[in-house]
């Protein structure tokens, strides 16, 4: 399954104050259908593990898909971070 910040079915770790922590902050670029031609979206995406393999990202689509998507192809991602920001960091 997807690790998504907004999943209501996946189980990140939880910290001491009960809030889910997310360890990868991801910019991910991604292209879909639109009524008249190719759009193309970027992201921040927060999941609990790395992307380390092609069968990620086809869940990551898969997920997109269920979004609203058309035919979504993700182009790109790049690890903007990981580890939970400390209080004042962007």
């Amino acid at each position: 399954m997807t690790e998504y910040t907004n999943s209501k079915h996946r189980k990140p770790g939880i910290s001491k104050t009960g809030v889910p922590q997310f360890s990868y902050h991801y910019f991910v670029s991604f292209k879909h259908d639109v009524p008249d031609g190719i759009g193309f979206t970027n992201m921040e995406l927060t999941m609990a593990r790395p992307i380390r393999d092609l069968d990620l990202v086809r869940q990551i689509e898969t997920r997109l898909r269920r979004d609203g998507y058309v035919n979504p192809l993700v182009l790109g991602f790049a690890l903007m971070r990981d580890g939970s920001a400390t209080r004042g960091e962007c």
